[in-house]
């Protein structure tokens, strides 16, 4: 961002060749569609290193276009040399300094440390036999179009680092999502095997239920769901069965119910804190266990009360 301070920092091309010429000519094939998007108004500019050193084969196209225009035989070279009154040796000199420089081209081997700085820093270098150089951006209005310019050329690669990281928030995000169903029904299955009651699955639900009634009241307050509240459920997770542990466990003891609703207010205060954080993912990692511990305080004992009550009345009925 510092080199270059009027470039789109997040946006560039990355070109390789397997040299440098190769190189410069995929940088003027990208330039033409490049300049297509600039007549549409889709980008304002772009640097590039082969706007500054053109490949050999554009340099030699441009000399035969200048030998078959400028410098021909009546051409306007002798236009302004008849116009402007000047001998016909300075003609002759100069097409003779035009015909020398036929076979002298300017390649970045040689010619590369003669450019500005910032031009300089475009040409990456080469690693495993390959070259790299990049092509900056200006004033991107269509990421869609520039990506789309990279996606017929396999040396081409458009690079966006914004997009780059939120599709990897978006893969973990549905991971974590995945993962934490895993952790529901694995902790069910332990909770049955040391109970071996129907009704210590209610143990499971207190969780449960305040994940799923947390989740649907954020879009009620216009709460986009990320990543950072799927860890905290987690969290929320861990305290949800700690509490529903110790009610069951207990029967209603009142000094075991003080000690939950002691814990669940302290995490909630602390954890809670972090709401007021200004750091979006902080702020959301603390609401969401400010809401679950809540909840799973109010619904530990109705949950569990009411599996208990429903298990002895089910008994009741068969016996």
């Amino acid at each position: 961002r510092e080199l270059f301070p009027e470039q789109a920092s997040n946006q560039y091309f990355l070109v390789s060749g397997s040299n440098g010429q190769q190189l410069l000519q995929h940088e003027e094939t990208l330039a033409v569609g490049l300049h297509q998007l600039l007549r549409n108004g889709k980008l304002e500019g772009f640097t590039a290193l082969s706007r500054y050193l053109p490949s050999v084969r554009l340099q030699q196209a441009n000399y035969r276009l200048l030998g078959n225009t400028l410098y021909a035989e009546g051409g306007e070279l002798d236009h302004f040399v008849e116009q402007a009154g000047i001998g016909q040796s300075f003609l002759k000199n100069f097409r003779l300094e035009f015909k020398e420089a036929e076979n002298k081209h300017l390649v970045p081997e040689k010619h590369l440390q003669a450019l500005p700085e910032q031009i300089r820093l475009l040409w990456l270098g080469e690693r495993d036999g390959i070259r790299y150089s990049m092509v900056t951006l200006q004033g991107i209005h269509s990421l869609p179009e520039l990506s789309a310019i990279a996606d017929h050329d396999e040396n081409v690669i458009f690079v966006d680092r914004v997009q780059s990281l939120s599709n990897m928030l978006k893969r973990q995000y549905g991971q974590s999502v995945v993962l934490l169903i895993t952790a529901y029904i694995l902790i069910s299955v332990i909770v049955l095997l040391r109970y071996r009651r129907v009704d210590s699955l209610f143990i499971v639900l207190v969780p449960l239920i305040s994940t799923f009634f947390l989740l649907a009241l954020f879009p009620l307050f216009s709460v986009s769901i990320g990543l950072f509240h799927i860890l905290a459920l987690y969290l929320a997770l861990g305290l949800g069965l700690d509490y529903g542990i110790f009610i069951y466990d207990s029967h209603g003891n009142r000094e075991t119910s003080v000690a939950v609703m002691l814990s669940a207010l302290t995490s909630s205060l602390s954890f809670g804190m972090l709401s007021l954080s200004s750091t979006p993912m902080i702020s959301a990692f603390g609401l969401t266990i400010l809401g679950t511990s809540m909840l799973s305080l109010l619904l530990a004992p109705l949950l569990i009360r009411s599996g208990s009550e429903l298990l002895n009345r089910n008994d009741g009925v068969t016996n």
